[in-house]
């Protein structure tokens, strides 16, 4: 028997969406995330225009995992988010011992 690959959840924190139906709703709809970049003074650099993920609440995460950093704590929601999208229980979860697949640019 050859190994298969199975997706069984899917999580998203992007610039279009914070969750899964969010995002897919708004990629259908061809809409883009690029706009002016907010997070810093972008006057010293060439480019100022990016994909930033705004209206992002990770104070609970911050709470619950102090010294997290920005893309550590995005990329825990969205592994926690695809776990619940594929109805996993604790228990089942330390079972199933699964991988991950993640998609990051330059996190800490």
């Amino acid at each position: 028997m050859k190994d298969r690959v199975v997706i069984t959840g899917i999580g998203a924190v992007t610039p279009i969406g914070i969750d899964r139906d969010q995002f897919w709703k708004n990629a259908v709809a061809g809409l883009s995330g690029i706009r002016p970049i907010q997070a810093f003074d972008t006057t010293e650099f060439e480019i100022h225009h990016g994909g930033e993920i705004l209206n992002f609440n990770n104070q609970s995460y911050e709470n619950r995992l102090p010294g997290l950093g920005r893309a550590a704590l995005l990329g825990l929601v969205s592994s926690e988010e695809a776990v619940k999208d594929a109805g996993w229980s604790d228990a089942e979860l330390a079972r199933l011992n699964p991988g991950v697949v993640m998609g990051t640019t330059m996190g800490e």
